[in-house]
C-alpha cells in the first residue's frame, strides 16, 4: 500500500478512491491521518484524528464492543502520532518537542514511550541548566520529572536533586539579601566587632 511505501500522494488517491466506492469504509477514514504524517503536516494529522474520533462518537460512555475496539485503535494512533511528531521536531525545537510530548501525555498519562522521551528530555534540560548555572530552571526540570511515570531510582535521584537545589537557591538568595540589604546598614558595627575581636 502507498502508506507503507511512504508516498503520501499515492496514499491519498488510494484512500479517496476507496471511499468513493464505499463511503462506509471506516478503516480508510481512520488511517487518513497518516497521509499528513508522511508530509510532516503534524497539526493536520492531529486534526484528522480528532475529526475521526468525534465523528465516530468515541468519547461517549457505554460504547458497544465494536466501537470500543475502534477507540483503542485510535488511542494507539494518537500515541504514535505524538511520538513521531516529537521525534520530527526534536532537533529543530526542544520547546516544541516538550510541548508535543506533554499534549500526548495529557491524553494518555500511562504511555511508556512518551513518558520515557519526556523523562530523558527533562534530565537533559536539568543538566544543561546546571552547566549554565541556572539552579532554578534545573530544579523546575527535576520537579516536572517527578510528575511522570518513571523508574523508582530515576524518581529518587530527581527528588534528591530538586530538594538540594531548592536548598541552595534559598541559601544563595539569603546571602545575596544579606550582602545587598543588610550588610551595608551595619557599616561601622561590623568594623567595631572585628576590631574588638582582635583585642
Amino acid at each position: 500500500m502507498a502508506l507503507n511505501a511512504g508516498d503520501p500522494d499515492k496514499a491519498e488517491k488510494a484512500l479517496d478512491a476507496a471511499l468513493a466506492k464505499d463511503a462506509t469504509l471506516i478503516e480508510a477514514e481512520r488511517v487518513r491521518w497518516r497521509v499528513f504524517l508522511l508530509r510532516k503536516q503534524y497539526d493536520k494529522a492531529e486534526q484528522a484524528l480528532k475529526g475521526f474520533y468525534e465523528k465516530q462518537g468515541l468519547g461517549k460512555d457505554g460504547l458497544p464492543a465494536d466501537k470500543k475496539s475502534l477507540k483503542r485503535l485510535v488511542e494507539s494512533d494518537y500515541n504514535e502520532l505524538y511520538k513521531l511528531w516529537a521525534e520530527g521536531v526534536a532537533s529543530e525545537s526542544p520547546t516544541k518537542f516538550r510541548e508535543v510530548l506533554t499534549v500526548g501525555l495529557e491524553r494518555d498519562p500511562k504511555d511508556p514511550e512518551l513518558n520515557r522521551m519526556l523523562v530523558e528530555l527533562l534530565e537533559r534540560v536539568a543538566d544543561e541548566e546546571l552547566k549554565k548555572g541556572d539552579k532554578v530552571k534545573a530544579a523546575e526540570a527535576y520537579e516536572a520529572l517527578l510528575e511522570l511515570r518513571t523508574m523508582p531510582t530515576t524518581r529518587k535521584t530527581a527528588r534528591e536533586q530538586a530538594v538540594n537545589l531548592r536548598k541552595e537557591i534559598f541559601m544563595d538568595a539569603a546571602r545575596k539579601r544579606f550582602d545587598e540589604d543588610i550588610k551595608p546598614t551595619l557599616g561601622d558595627c561590623l568594623l567595631y566587632t572585628s576590631d574588638a575581636a582582635d583585642d
